[in-house]
Parts: structure tokens; C-alpha cells; sequence
């Protein structure tokens, strides 16, 4: 399924990319993480329940795979 990639700015010049799915933002975990100083990221996906994640392929600028992407709601729930 293809999905439109967007980055969304956040107020300290953080960006983050957003996936657009049925009209709703998903944000890519790692860069949620990255924010929140999370640094075990697959143990934070490991928390969420089903329909508050995702693995999706998106490839990054270096061309590295990076899979989960996160539900608004739980975007920056530490």
C-alpha cells in the first residue's frame, strides 16, 4: 500500500516525517523516540497495542529500512 510521506515541524526545529492513513498522522517511531530520549525503540513499539502502531518500509537518506510508525494519539506519550 503506497501512503503519502510528509514531515511535520515541530516548535523547536525538530522534524518529524508523518504518514497520512485515512486521514490521520502517523509519526515514524524512531524520530518520536529520538525526541522523547527513548533509546530502545523496539521496546517502546512493544508496548503500544495493535492499533496504536504499524511496520511499514519507509528508506531513509543513508537507504536504511526503518519499519514502525506510530498513532497520533500515542505520538509523544512518554
Amino acid at each position: 500500500m503506497q501512503y503519502a510521506l510528509k514531515v511535520f515541524e515541530y516548535e523547536q526545529q525538530e522534524k518529524f516525517r508523518v504518514i497520512d492513513r485515512d486521514g490521520e498522522p502517523w509519526f515514524v517511531l524512531n524520530e518520536v523516540c529520538k525526541q522523547l530520549g527513548i533509546a530502545n525503540v523496539s521496546d517502546a513499539a512493544r508496548r503500544l497495542d495493535g492499533d496504536e502502531k504499524d511496520d511499514i518500509d519507509i528508506v531513509d537518506v543513508a537507504g536504511r529500512k526503518q519499519k514502525f510508525i506510530v498513532s497520533t494519539s500515542q505520538a509523544f506519550i512518554p
